[in-house]
């Protein structure tokens, strides 16, 4: 699994943003909630690791919410339908 971690400060500032537009950068973050998810956890850790990274997302992004405007959503992979967890503005 390849991970790419962002700090802001290396990021240019969206331009609605920085000259006080109100404009917002929206986020969306997908999760895996499929049943390997589950069954592979005692074998790799793999759900605790999604947990993890879910909480450095949301820690990360707090403190930023008149820039980046975010929602989580899992899915199972069984349809073209996700669940939303958070929604944006939440």
């Amino acid at each position: 699994m390849y991970l790419a971690l962002f700090s802001p400060r290396y990021l240019p500032w969206p331009a609605g943003a920085a000259a006080g537009g109100g404009k917002r950068v929206a986020l969306r973050l997908v999760m895996d909630l499929s049943g390997s998810m589950y069954t592979f956890e005692r074998l790799d850790g793999r759900k605790t690791r999604l947990l993890e990274v879910a909480l450095f997302a949301m820690q990360a992004l707090e403190g930023l919410e008149a820039t980046y405007e975010w929602s989580m959503v899992g899915h199972s992979g069984t349809g073209p339908e996700a669940e939303v967890s958070i929604d944006l503005g939440r």
